[in-house]
């Protein structure tokens, strides 16, 4: 499916027990985490996040493992980047987990937007708009966390500088496969693409390993 035409198909709680070390030098512990999708419909679980290119995964040792770089003390507020962990996808080890577009693109009510999942080695600042990776608009440091909940949120920030809450929903890709794209709007979305049967979802992390604080 092309990007743009309907939600692009990808090219390609809370439990925490230890620390996976940041390999830069930082006071902040990297946390191990799975990403759980869950239906904001009746809160049944869907699948488990893959890389950019996978199809959701129906179990959690399918999924991809990601290094999350947050203290989980940190408010919901805070921003930043989630990197997959190179034990789990080698081929993707210290690559984001950002979201892009095709275009400089803008998220709101109403707005009918394709965005996706993006796995680039470049990394954007909190409060950037998007900066051109090959041929994708992205964004990374993008990322909060419900510390009580493990819940997940993004945040776009749009060509203005103005900030707009990014949605995510699950949709049938074809051949039974599970897949996730995001937007601003999934209504606006789901009315303008019926046929796909889009599902909102919440991305929810899963902690695999538990954050201490060691000397440096």
């Amino acid at each position: 499916m092309a990007r743009g035409l309907g939600p692009k198909k990808p090219a390609r709680l809370f439990s925490p027990t230890r620390v996976r070390r940041d390999p830069l030098p930082s006071s902040v512990p990297i946390i191990t985490i799975k990403i759980k999708l869950v239906k904001k419909s009746d809160g049944s679980t869907v699948g488990y996040l893959k890389t950019s290119y996978d199809p959701i995964s129906p179990t959690l040792e399918g999924a991809s493992q990601y290094w999350l770089n947050s203290p989980f003390e940190a408010s919901s507020s805070t921003k930043f980047e989630i990197l997959y962990d190179s034990s789990s996808d080698p081929n993707f080890g210290g690559r984001r987990l950002a979201i892009g577009a095709n275009e400089r693109t803008d998220i709101g009510a109403g707005l009918v937007r394709n965005l996706y999942f993006w796995s680039p080695w470049a990394s954007t600042p909190e409060g950037s708009t998007q900066v051109k990776d090959g041929s994708v608009y992205m964004e990374s440091t993008i990322w909060s966390v419900d510390a009580s909940t493990g819940v997940l949120s993004a945040e776009w920030v749009n060509p203005d500088s103005t900030k707009y809450p990014v949605q995510f929903f699950e949709y049938d890709g074809g051949g039974g496969m599970l897949y996730v794209g995001a937007t601003g709007d999934v209504q606006a979305y789901k009315n303008e693409y019926p046929e796909f049967g889009m599902e909102e979802v919440t991305l929810v992390a899963v902690a695999i390993e538990v954050p201490t604080y060691e000397e440096q």
